[in-house]
């Protein structure tokens, strides 16, 4: 029986294998030839494998990998020459910083400088491996040497600010209304950031636009919301934060100022030391937008289909009162608050967490008689090991007509959860009103029951006196407006249960404001879901949603109850029933869910309420979406024959451009990082899962980063282009806030040919040898017996080069005669 070309070849690498595992890695070996099975044995040359760990001397552009973790980013290593045999690598004290040893660790080997080099005490027990194939030098490193030992953290030392570049994340939104009694309304609204980076630095410019046009009269308005300027200071775990922006504050009401903050950044901790990001609940009743602001400036603004919505990646740097607006397709509108606030202070012992800031006060959307010029601190220190201090200050610098002063404390009770407890005093001058001075009283409590599997996110509690005013009522005083709506009683709670007899899910949220001379506003959110089976249907999926909303001329309960049933087909089927006594309505609906096949995704709902179903005269909706590499497109429609009709469209997208290109791409959150991916002039590389795409000139743009973390982009190996190859599947990256990461792929395009090579003189090149692009030294080949060889990436345009004996012996591959309809080897003449 013979054996085809591809199993010779196999068999020639497993051979020489073989021989390094049995002779050991650590030595020149020298490999027993009768173990190869080739006819010629004098023709072989295996020179190349004869000493594994001999590196030619020069320099690398490789990976580093430490304790099986690849570090972000590409180094430049250098290996230098100790005798013609050996050579070692030239650790610098750069590399040593990027270990994030211990200080004492790092002293030791450091004071072991040879010039640029660095040679490693045997007492450290370092060792490296540098593996030729993927360019990569793994490093093992004892756990008890490093300085941070957290598994899902990074430390700063490995952290990148990416490169020189710009982009503009946009939002777009279309609706079109024709109401049956009314005349038709057309709408537009886009929102988002365009930025610039330059080194550490981050330049944004945050923009919304709106137009209008109703009953023959349009308007429209474009404003920059917020023009400001930041960067990160790793060494110090602080950002500094320059322009418009609003108060980072844990203590105090957050308000719009223009000037300059200096600050902590608890991103910049390990996961389980940072702060609580707000989670936007609700019920909507049609196809509507969720506009989420603060002091009228869009933080958010997305579509949600009918029933409960749970908004989560509103980023954990956005503190105080936000203002949510459901806007319903029929034009009817739903609005009340959130308060994004903070967990217990808890500050590591000996660590030290701190807020300023300083300038003007700046509402964005109106004009001021009056706008105080300030300064506000706020600072918190590990005292003991699960004891934190904390306090602040907020004073006006003109007439110090203001202050307040907060101080408080944070205890972690390790089982029994962690409680802070803090007072804030406040003394307000006001010109027309006299002297007002109050204090409020806050209490925080955190607490993950591992034994339940529950978690209380957040509940607090906090009491204001009368004549207590935040800087903000203090600013709209000032100006002639006392807010008499001021806080009596606050509480808030948060808190998520999986209950394991019952396989249900239960989540909860609930805020109850009481103000002074007000009405009281409350807004509460529960919802239960569980996954079951009824006789041959399986995987049911149910959800139970209750929602308050009071707030201000609102006043609604709602229900809602869902039942979901897969099809085999990949689709699904459900039934929903929701009821809102703000309208008295009674609405269930039943709907059909698209399988999501090439990211196109659809559905249809039909349904009404007891008064359209009983005259047999339901509401008729649709949506449609897809996802694109470059964006995001959602359009939908709803025909209500007694009331409306309506249509409106959404689209989300990014572009990004450096000096390595450009590319549209789906935006990402807020101002987290990005990385571009530079294949190499090879398009059609899918990363991520298709949710970017390599463009005609090789540049795609991954946005699922975060900032300070470890963040992995994957090339999807298994929907490359039949004639590319990738080398690294998996891009490792850890970028600062807002970053344009930057990584080149080794990506080779190009055919895929089995050959026979054949010298001038007939015989065949050396077995074992390998066959060189000449321009990027890449590897295509290694020469099994009778000069045949398997090559990848070919372009028969480019020149290729097979060396052996030492390099002194060579020729270049002949592509004359090459034909892409052989089926068969090919014959290449080497000259």
């Amino acid at each position: 029986m013979s054996l085809s070309p591809q199993f010779k070849v196999n068999k020639v690498l497993f051979s020489i294998l073989l021989a390094l595992s049995v002779s050991g890695v650590s030595k020149a070996v020298e490999f027993n030839m009768n173990i190869i099975d080739a006819k010629d044995r004098d023709n072989i040359d295996l020179s190349q494998f004869s000493n594994p760990d001999f590196i030619p001397a020069g320099e690398y552009l490789t990976d580093i990998t430490l304790n099986g973790r690849k570090l972000s980013g590409q180094y430049l290593i250098k290996f230098n020459e100790i005798n013609k045999d050996t050579s070692s690598l030239c650790i610098t004290s750069e590399m040593v910083q990027l270990f994030a040893l211990k200080k004492k660790v790092s002293n030791e080997i450091l004071k072991n400088k040879n010039g640029q080099c660095v040679e490693l005490p045997k007492s450290t027990d370092i060792h490296y491996r540098f593996d030729k194939a993927n360019q990569n030098i793994l490093f093992s490193v004892p756990q008890a040497w490093l300085e941070y030992d957290d598994p899902y953290w990074v430390p700063p030392s490995q952290w990148e600010n990416g490169i020189t570049g710009a982009f503009i994340d946009y939002n777009l939104f279309a609706n079109y209304s024709a109401p049956k009694n009314n005349s038709e309304t057309v709408s537009a609204s886009s929102n988002g950031t365009a930025g610039v980076n330059l080194g550490a630095w981050r330049f944004r410019a945050d923009y919304q636009y709106q137009y209008n046009r109703s009953q023959g009269t349009s308007n429209q308005r474009f404003d920059w919301t917020q023009l400001y300027a930041f960067r990160a200071f790793p060494e110090l775990g602080a950002k500094i934060l320059l322009g418009e922006s609003y108060l980072k504050t844990d203590i105090f009401d957050s308000f719009r100022f223009v000037g300059a903050s200096f600050f902590s950044d608890s991103r910049m901790l390990p996961p389980s030391m940072r702060g609580y990001a707000p989670q936007i609940t609700g019920i909507a009743q049609t196809n509507a937008t969720v506009i989420i602001s603060q002091n009228g400036r869009v933080i958010k603004q997305t579509r949600v289909a009918p029933g409960p919505f749970n908004i989560q990646d509103i980023t954990e740097a956005v503190q105080g009162t936000l203002d949510i607006a459901i806007e319903e397709e029929n034009g009817s509108k739903t609005t009340y608050q959130v308060t994004a606030t903070s967990l217990p202070f808890l500050t590591r012992q000996g660590q030290l967490q701190y807020k300023f800031s300083a300038g003007e006060s700046s509402p964005f959307g109106r004009s001021q008689r009056v706008e105080p010029r300030f300064f506000a601190g706020e600072v918190s220190y590990g005292l003991w090991s699960n004891t934190s201090i904390f306090g602040g200050l907020i004073a006006t610098i003109d007439n110090n007509n203001y202050q307040a002063v907060n101080i408080g404390i944070g205890q972690n009770m390790n089982q029994f959860g962690a409680i802070s407890f803090d007072i804030t005093r406040t003394n307000a001058r006001l010109d027309h009103f006299g002297t007002y001075s109050g204090n409020s009283y806050r209490l925080n409590y955190s607490k993950r029951f591992e034994s339940t599997n529950s978690q209380v996110t957040f509940a607090g509690y906090k009491f204001s006196e009368k004549e207590f005013l935040t800087m903000p009522q203090y600013i709209d005083a000032a100006n002639g407006v006392l807010d008499f709506r001021r806080d009596k009683n606050v509480y808030t709670a948060s808190f998520n249960q999986y209950i394991s007899p019952l396989d249900v899910t239960l989540y909860f949220n609930a805020s109850h404001h009481q103000f002074w001379n007000s009405e009281s506003t409350t807004t509460f959110g529960m919802s239960l879901s569980k996954i079951f089976s009824l006789g041959k249907l399986k995987n049911i999926s149910a959800t139970l949603s209750l929602n308050k909303i009071k707030y201000q001329e609102t006043d609604d309960n709602q229900a809602y109850l869902s039942f979901s049933i897969p099809l085999e087909s990949g689709g699904s089927v459900s039934y929903d029933m929701q009821y809102a006594d703000g309208g008295k309505s009674l609405g269930q609906s039943v709907a059909y869910y698209s399988e999501n096949l090439n990211n196109n995704y659809w559905s249809v709902r039909v349904g009404g309420d007891k008064r359209e179903l009983g005259r047999m005269e339901p509401n008729l909706s649709g949506s449609y979406q897809y996802s694109s590499p470059y964006g995001v497109l959602n359009i939908n429609g709803t025909d209500n024959i007694n009331s409306y009709r309506a249509l409106g469209g959404s689209w989300y997208g990014s572009m990004t451009a450096t000096k390595y290109g450009a590319a549209l791409h789906r935006n990402g959150t807020a101002n987290e990082p990005r990385i571009m991916i530079d294949s190499g002039d090879v398009a059609g590389i899918s990363i991520d899962n298709g949710q970017s795409v390599t463009n005609r000139f090789g540049v795609g743009v991954a946005t699922s980063l975060n900032s300070f973390s470890n963040s992995d982009v994957y090339i999807d190996m298994n929907t490359l282009p039949d004639d590319v190859d990738v080398n690294d599947n998996i891009i490792g990256k850890t970028l600062t806030e807002g970053a344009i990461g930057y990584q080149m792929i080794r990506a080779n395009q190009g055919k895929r040919i089995l050959a026979v090579v054949r010298l001038e003189n007939g015989k065949y090149p050396p077995l074992g040898t390998s066959v060189v692009e000449i321009n990027s030294g890449r590897e295509v080949g290694i020469i099994a017996d009778n000069g045949i060889v398997y090559l990848t990436g070919i372009n028969p345009d480019e020149e290729y080069s097979v060396k052996w004996a030492g390099g002194n012996e060579q020729c270049r591959l002949n592509f004359t005669n090459f034909s892409e309809k052989q089926q068969s080897k090919v014959l290449l003449p080497c000259l």
